[in-house]
């Protein structure tokens, strides 16, 4: 529903853009996005930009069939903008996640024995980088074609459909039940949905999951973000998982990410707007905490994905010019570091545990705000004017917090499979032209009095392996490898391989937030409690001061309310029917 859509953008919008829309950063830096475009239509607020599809259906429609946005979209964002004394929490959740179980709720089939019509939807609500979803460009391409459309890109690999789909299911080739086992007993899991399997995360940072959206609204300053969104998830693009907004088109907006390429190899978009790895993220009202814990085979994977060793460093965008103050504290412990900015009403203050200074040099000098190590917390607040007071006084608030954050990176002994442990003992050498063969043999076969205690010689059965390739009965020999190093070869990652990050954030009379890499977000009832309660992470699909909705499949109806008009969404009928009333 068109009006489900534009009603997400009217909750979210901030001065004309979408500080975070489905996930994906769209403030810009320093100008207004395309994004503003849909904004600019539906409230009158932000600019029109030409070049963006999707804003020109929108104005084609209103132009040929007389269409016009419902009222109450525009009257939302009177409410929120200029937003007086406002102090409002809006949280919204999109997507579905490709998941086993969130497939058995939606009724949809996944794998090899998904349908057309279940291909359809997994490709418009994710992507195919996920173990349910990696077969689908292939069955839409033997339905449709791949010449033409969404699927042209997937073009290249349509001579393999065969292999993908015609193969039999991976557990008739794992399982015990060998030659015996039948379709019933096997999962719905090809062979090449278990090879994407094993390359996670690097597969993950390319699909779209459900995204739960917290965004706290103050006068002048909104802090948005996406809570606990695939964390760990390799070369991930346009997501931005916390973003503090003062006056976007201006460029007063901080956030933070972790660059995949270094700095003298990356575009501005690869250097801002690419994620190495996907950090974790929980939010409390206008307090945030940001975790990047990247996985030990980081240094390992990402060089094959992008091309390039990642820095080891994170940073954060802080135009300090854009702001019409800014200074730098030191907190009461006399060690951690606040950067404080105000624009207008609104403040944002930044702390990096690991120490971090401003580029001195460069096209970000006195904007990149540079931390050196792969793992780090920041810690965003913000604040406004009309709840605060003037900014002095904030500021001197921000820097008595108490912060406490310990960091323990993964161990390299970790146990792993045949790859990781090939990389780990650097068995691998001179690849392609060179390669030391004696020493990887020696990596992996046991040899009596010559070769006794072989590093990675548990993650790979080599008298299995030839075993099964004699007794192997597929018609082609280089299917019967595949199928026999899959099930003679250790492929699993190394257990624990992110690091433990656990942090107490207890700022000066509110509520201390205590959040780790594994656990949930904890809250403490008031200033200084000492019980603290778990605050839920998830969001419902609309939970907003104009209307709420519930989480799922089955929510039918969304009812919005704003300044005496409204808007009645029905989703239960076929075609989908809007009724708009204004009382």
């Amino acid at each position: 529903a068109l009006e489900g859509v534009l009603t997400e953008i009217a909750v979210h919008a901030f001065q004309g853009t979408l500080p975070m829309s489905r996930g994906q950063n769209s403030a810009g830096l320093g100008g207004f996005a395309l994004s503003s475009n849909l904004v600019w239509l539906i409230s009158g607020r932000g600019t029109c930009l030409l070049g963006e599809s999707a804003t020109a259906a929108l104005a084609v429609s209103k132009l040929r069939s007389g269409y016009v946005p419902p009222g109450v979209l525009a009257a939302i964002s009177n409410v929120l903008e200029p937003g007086d004394n406002l102090d409002e929490v809006v949280k919204t959740h999109n997507g579905i996640d490709a998941t086993p179980e969130a497939v058995e709720d939606a009724g949809l089939s996944y794998g090899g024995n998904a349908t057309v019509r279940d291909c359809e939807y997994w490709l418009s609500a994710t992507s195919a980088a996920t173990p349910e979803t990696v077969e689908c460009p292939f069955i839409l391409g033997r339905a449709y074609g791949s010449s033409r459309g969404p699927l042209r890109k997937y073009r290249y690999l349509q001579p393999l459909s065969g292999i993908v789909l015609d193969l039999p299911p991976l557990k008739a080739w794992l399982g015990s039940g060998g030659d015996d086992a039948t379709e019933a007993d096997a999962p719905k899991t090809t062979l090449l949905a278990g090879a994407v399997r094993m390359i996670s995360p690097a597969a993950r940072g390319a699909a779209t999951f459900g995204i739960d959206t917290y965004d706290y609204r103050l006068q002048g300053v909104t802090l948005t973000s996406l809570l606990d969104y695939n964390k760990g998830a390799l070369n991930v693009a346009n997501r931005h998982p916390l973003t503090a907004s003062l006056a976007p088109a201006k460029g007063a907006v901080v956030f933070t990410s972790q660059p995949a390429r270094p700095a003298f190899q990356a575009s501005a978009h690869e250097w801002w707007s690419v994620q190495a790895t996907m950090p974790r993220v929980a939010q409390f009202h206008e307090m945030a905490i940001t975790i990047y814990n990247p996985p030990l085979e980081v240094s390992a994977l990402l060089p094959l994905i992008t091309g390039a060793v990642p820095p080891q460093l994170t940073h954060a965008y802080f135009n300090k010019s854009a702001f019409d103050e800014y200074t730098r504290v030191v907190g009461r412990d006399d060690v951690s570091t606040w950067h404080c900015g105000r624009m207008g009403d609104g403040y944002v203050a930044i702390y990096s545990y690991q120490p971090a200074a401003f580029a001195a040099e460069g096209p970000y000098a006195g904007v990149d705000l540079l931390a050196d190590g792969y793992r780090n917390v920041w810690i965003t607040h913000v604040g406004s004017r009309s709840r605060d007071g003037d900014f002095d006084k904030w500021v001197n608030s921000v820097r008595m917090a108490k912060i406490n954050i310990n960091i323990l990176p993964p161990g390299a002994d970790r146990d792993g499979g045949l790859p990781f442990c090939l990389w780990q003992n650097q068995c691998i050498v001179g690849f392609p032209d060179q390669i030391d063969y004696w020493r990887l043999v020696k990596c992996v076969q046991w040899i009596p009095f010559v070769n006794s205690s072989p590093p990675c010689g548990k993650t790979l059965n080599t008298m299995g392996f030839v075993g099964c390739y004699l007794g192997c009965k597929l018609p082609d020999w280089r299917l019967c490898l595949a199928m026999c190093a899959v099930k003679s070869i250790d492929w699993s990652l190394p257990s624990a391989t992110f690091g433990h990050v656990d942090v107490e954030y207890i700022p000066w009379f509110k509520p201390a937030m205590e959040f780790s890499w594994d656990d949930e977000l904890l809250v403490g009832r008031r200033y200084n409690a000492v019980r603290r309660e778990p605050y839920d992470q998830t969001c419902d699909r609309f939970d907003t001061p104009f209307g709420r909705a519930d989480r799922g499949i089955d929510v039918r109806k969304l009812a919005i309310r704003a300044k005496n008009t409204s808007l009645d969404l029905d989703f239960g009928e076929s075609p989908r029917r809007t009724v708009v009333n204004a009382s």
